[in-house]
């Protein structure tokens, strides 16, 4: 018999779709077996006699995961079509760019207070085991807030019932293995959904929070474009405000509605930071719970890492190209030392070490001259380690393989790339948004985006001046072409 790959898709996604639509109309159907998870504790450290040593990572059955990933995608797409999820949310949006969104708009409301010398007070609030926290009744609940189909409802709902998993802890000779445990608190760990759930639990804190009316006005020139008073990234919360007063209302109004939905914060990862004139203000923040612990003021010369960008008064952009360079250059000689062929040590730098650097384009204010430089290190290192020849044309490196040349990314065409689509997108996203509109016309070379001007080179009118001078001006060879010339001549 003839395989024919299409047609066993077919025949397998009609069983699956079939047995899906039996789940969702009765979720006494899905065996327990297909909600059963295995957590594998892998440890941090070598103190393996501490359990808060130790990282969970549950794995869960595929068909299970794709069963939920339907309704994700159904639940994402009516949240989309009715705009339910607040704006200052950026965790699993679509269409978005993520926590680099939020860093640069966190980056353009710090340059605004060190350029214009204004106040800023702000709280950085860190959840205790989050994930592991909110009540499943909650979690059903706000499903029923934002009027998700009753079917999905009733099938989560019955799903959750069954949510089990095992422990697994694997020693030197033998593997230890937990009894059955019931998950009755908390969102299931590896589910494709769960992310989304958590991020609807948190989402009515952004309407109450915009309710009050306060926060950090983002201007353009003596106009103020938008009033900004938290930064939302799943659970990772920034808060704003213009006045300490602000602050002090908009911390007990979060604290309050975290307590609601049985969350709390780890106060020892939480930080106030007040900015008055470019000068830190020491100003502590007491909760409202029966321990009365109190969040604690930065003072100078101290650090908070925010969406794994360490901050101040500003983002520390030389100590960031430092500390990631130092990275990126270890990374290289963890490669090389593996003495991999040259395909695969190619692959493995562009898949293992290239990344280090690739999340801060767009965010740290890198030269041409930081990332030549960075480049002539590897160089040097792929030289050290008789990788490349001192004698070798150094352009070769970053062609593709189809060109004859070895395939390594050329990290400032990425990083130029990276830029433009950060650019792309907010100028795409100013005409629905009113907070990336604000941010469009603030970001005066506060971030590397440069969002003026670059809204300014997108206008029609200078777009048409672009086209003429192109179909007007000289017509000047390329150096390729100069180069063959040359090369022929000889």
């Amino acid at each position: 018999m003839e395989y024919n790959n299409n047609n066993n898709n077919n025949v397998t996604r009609s069983y699956l779709a079939r047995h899906f639509n039996q789940f969702k109309a009765d979720a006494g159907n899905i065996p327990d077996y297909l909600v059963q998870g295995v957590t594998y504790l892998l440890p941090k450290s070598e103190d393996c006699q501490d359990p808060s040593k130790y990282r969970p990572i549950t794995c869960l059955c595929t068909i299970y995961k794709i069963y939920t990933a339907c309704i994700a995608e159904k639940i994402c797409k009516h949240l989309d079509t009715d705009e339910l999820l607040a704006e200052e949310q950026k965790g699993c949006i679509q269409n978005s760019q993520g926590c680099k969104e939020q860093l640069i708009i966190d980056s353009v409301v710090l340059e605004q207070v060190h350029k214009d010398n204004r106040n800023l007070y702000t709280a950085y609030s860190d959840y205790r085991r989050a994930f592991h926290s909110v009540p499943h009744s909650w979690l059903i609940h706000v499903l029923q807030i934002y009027k998700i189909d009753p079917q999905i409802i009733n099938s989560l709902q019955q799903l959750m019932k069954k949510w089990t998993t095992t422990l697994q802890v694997k020693m030197k000779n033998h593997r230890i293995m937990s009894d059955l445990i019931h998950i009755q608190r908390g969102i299931y760990q590896g589910d494709i959904l769960s992310p989304l759930r958590f991020c609807l639990a948190l989402n009515l804190l952004p309407y109450l929070l915009n309710r009050t009316n306060y926060g950090f006005g983002i201007h353009s020139g003596n106009q103020e474009m938008q009033r900004l008073n938290h930064i939302l990234y799943v659970d990772d919360i920034k808060l704003c405000a213009a006045t300490n007063n602000q602050l002090q209302e908009l911390l007990p109004l979060t604290d309050t509605f975290s307590r609601d939905i049985k969350m709390v914060f780890g106060i020892e990862k939480c930080k106030t930071l007040c900015i008055a004139k470019r000068k830190l203000e020491m100003r502590n923040f007491t909760t409202e719970d029966d321990d009365d612990d109190t969040m604690d003021a930065m003072n100078e010369g101290d650090m908070y890492r925010y969406l794994d960008h360490m901050q101040a008064k500003q983002i520390k952009h030389v100590r960031m190209k430092h500390k990631l360079g130092k990275e990126y250059l270890n990374h290289t000689k963890n490669v090389l030392n593996t003495k991999l062929n040259g395909k695969n040590m190619i692959k493995a730098v562009n898949t293992y070490v290239t990344p280090v650097l690739t999340f801060s384009f767009g965010l740290v204010k890198w030269t041409p001259t930081d990332l030549e430089n960075l480049q002539t290190k590897m160089r040097m290192l792929l030289t050290r380690y008789r990788f490349h020849h001192p004698g070798a044309a150094k352009e070769r490196l970053t062609l593709t393989r189809q060109m004859s040349g070895r395939g390594l990314i050329d990290i400032t065409r990425l990083h130029d790339k990276q830029v433009k689509l950060l650019q792309t997108h907010f100028l795409n996203k100013q005409v629905t948004s009113s907070l990336r509109a604000a941010v469009v016309k603030a970001d005066d070379r506060c971030t590397p985006l440069d969002l003026v001007r670059a809204n300014q080179m997108n206008s029609p009118q200078m777009k048409n001046i672009m086209t003429k001078s192109r179909d007007n001006g000289p017509k000047k060879p390329c150096m390729a072409a100069i180069r063959m010339t040359s090369a022929n001549n000889m």
